[in-house]
């Protein structure tokens, strides 16, 4: 199965259209009009949505795809929602990387927007999802438990995450307290200082510091 995405840019016009291969049948088409305009058109319309359309101000060619920074990833259109497969997302995600290549600035930051008339009727309920996602062996109750877990030896790493390891402030044997500063970023430089997570005896220090409780 394979899908097809035709994009055409007239003067004052984007229009697009997605082919199902090999059968060349159109699932979802749209068009943005009077580009420039104070009035544009946004028009869409697939085998699975209503036709609707929506006149909004659209200045130029860019703010004509930049809806498409409106989406949020969340994977609900492919994982969910579609029965053709298809990933909107996806393609969402290719256009929002290619306007931040060429330094455009998101105009719906901040802007005031009015959600879809039809959104409450389209939320979709947890138990659907769920099921579709494979996940119903994992719904189960977690009761939270209050019970103190006693923790007996940490693994700190020099290096948390994006940045450089820290310099360690202690050395094998020493005893520390939970919450003391064990190692610290290098002046100057990115990254995370490091504390103690429990009280204890520093057993070794190499690529990361190993605490011992006591």
């Amino acid at each position: 199965m394979m899908y097809i995405l035709v994009l055409n840019c007239g003067g004052s016009s984007v229009k697009f259209q997605v082919f199902d291969m090999p059968s060349a049948q159109v699932i979802a088409k749209g068009m943005v009009e009077r580009i420039g305009k104070t009035d544009a058109v946004l028009h869409y319309n697939s085998v699975c949505h209503e036709a609707w359309q929506k006149e909004m101000p659209i200045s130029d060619h860019k703010e004509a795809i930049s809806t498409a920074l409106l989406c949020s990833e969340c994977g609900i259109c492919d994982m969910f929602a579609c029965p053709l497969d298809l990933s909107p997302r996806r393609i969402n995600m290719a256009i929002k990387e290619e306007l931040a290549k060429r330094g455009f600035k998101n105009p719906h930051h901040n802007a005031d927007l009015t959600a879809h008339p039809f959104r409450d009727g389209r939320l979709i309920p947890v138990e659907r999802l769920i099921a579709r996602l494979g996940l119903n062996q994992y719904n189960k109750p977690a009761p939270l438990i209050m019970d103190e877990q006693i923790v007996k030896k940490v693994t700190l790493p020099l290096k948390q995450s994006t940045g450089v390891p820290v310099t360690p402030l202690v050395k094998t044997g020493d005893r520390v307290e939970k919450g003391q500063l064990v190692g610290s970023v290098p002046k100057g430089q990115l990254g995370a200082n490091l504390h103690a997570s429990i009280a204890g005896v520093v057993r070794a220090i190499g690529q990361e510091i190993v605490i011992e409780g006591i």
